[in-house]
């Protein structure tokens, strides 16, 4: 993928990889498009994005529920995977990438399918030279936690 930049009227050319990650996420925020397939089937919509820092916001719906009516666990997963490696991304320098060596996800209160948005956030925890630490929580519009989980992402390249 190659972007165009443009500096007073001048257009530049640069390709993702002389990126860091966090000048990706800011021009995924800025496009709201782009970041990925997953992230985009499921409806996630940035929200903001710092070093260390992601949040994201998504409204799951009837589709993405479970046989007993609430929503699907694999749902809240992917989202909460979205943010802990969007939170890695974010500290990557430019030729860096991460990739989740381990997930783990505790669901604490179920989540319905008609409640409306609701809220990820991502951060990193530490960061190594060969692994990044993070961490992530769903909270409802009342800013009740839903599910949280952490990682440990593998650094790639660089």
């Amino acid at each position: 993928m190659t972007l165009v930049a443009s500096n007073q009227g001048d257009a530049a050319v640069r390709e993702l990889v002389e990126m860091t990650g966090l000048e990706k996420l800011h021009y995924f925020l800025e496009h709201q498009h782009g970041a990925g397939g997953m992230v985009e089937l499921v409806g996630l919509q940035m929200v903001s994005a710092a070093f260390g820092q992601v949040s994201f916001t998504a409204t799951p719906g009837p589709a993405h529920t479970n046989p007993q009516g609430t929503v699907h666990g694999g749902y809240l997963t992917t989202l909460l995977d979205s943010a802990l490696g969007c939170a890695a991304d974010s500290v990557m320098p430019a030729g860096q990438r991460c990739t989740t060596l381990e997930l783990k996800v505790s669901f604490l209160q179920p989540c319905k399918p008609d409640q409306g948005a609701i809220v990820v956030h991502g951060s990193l925890v530490r960061q190594g030279r060969r692994v990044v630490f993070t961490e992530a929580r769903i909270v409802d519009a009342a800013d009740r936690a839903i599910a949280t989980a952490s990682s440990t992402l593998l650094v790639l390249g660089g």
